[in-house]
């Protein structure tokens, strides 16, 4: 009998492992889980600064094109003698 009471305490000492191993093995999962979250707000942040520094492009380039006209003006202006 003395056998079947000790397979008896190993089976729920197996057991009880078992949960603690399910346990962690939940905990690792929502780690993970909000680690791929904390990721991808990364990469939106990426993206959005990609997008940011091509609108920056694009205004520097539109502000560079109205100071050329407003030097031609001025050009133009000085050539008429105002």
């Amino acid at each position: 009998m003395d056998r079947v009471e000790e397979l008896i305490q190993k089976s729920k000492l197996l057991v009880n492992k078992y949960k603690n191993l399910l346990e962690t093995n939940k905990a690792q999962e929502l780690k993970i889980k909000e680690l791929e979250d904390e990721i991808n707000k990364f990469k939106n942040i990426e993206e959005e600064n990609q997008n940011l520094a091509v609108q920056i492009s694009e205004l520097t380039k539109e502000r560079n094109e109205i100071r050329q006209r407003v030097e031609e003006i001025v050009d133009e202006i000085d050539q008429l003698g105002i």
